[in-house]
């Protein structure tokens, strides 16, 4: 137990960069909650979102609810968009299975409120419509967040 202990605390220290400009090659953990109760985690670097780490959440109608975890990289697999400290974040697809066809999609809207990306606020929508021959089920959600250094 302790030499594991100790070869896991050595790879986390040799891992870190202890460079005197460490701070520019960081990627900032922000971490957070969204309105719906879900942990937020966003990833910043050089004052840009660079991963988002979350779930997302839709109502659909009877009051049933699904959710699924949503964790895109800037480019793995869509890019994000930056303006400033304003960004947006799209990812959709669509999958096939026992016979249904669903399309889904999430997407965020922030915004950075400082100079150096220690902290983040913005928006959440989610949506998925099933289908099935002339059968549809459309579902959708939508939640804030706010997320700070930890």
């Amino acid at each position: 137990m302790y030499t594991l202990l100790a070869v896991s605390t050595g790879l986390v220290l040799a891992a870190r960069n202890w460079s005197p400009d460490r701070e520019r090659h960081e990627v900032w953990g922000l971490e957070g909650r969204t309105s719906a109760g879900f942990r937020v985690e966003l990833g910043v670097q050089h004052g840009r979102l660079e991963s988002i780490d979350t779930r997302v959440h839709v109502r659909c109608p009877g009051g049933y609810r699904r959710d699924w975890r949503w964790y895109p990289a800037d480019n793995f697999p869509v890019p994000f968009e930056q303006h400033g400290p304003r960004f947006t974040v799209v990812e959709e697809g669509t999958s096939r299975g026992n016979g249904w066809t669903v399309r889904w999609g999430s997407e965020m809207h922030g915004r950075l409120e400082d100079d150096d990306g220690h902290s983040a606020a913005g928006s959440i929508r989610s949506w998925a419509v099933w289908k099935q021959g002339r059968r549809q089920i459309a579902c959708s959600g939508t939640a804030t967040f706010r997320a700070g250094d930890s």
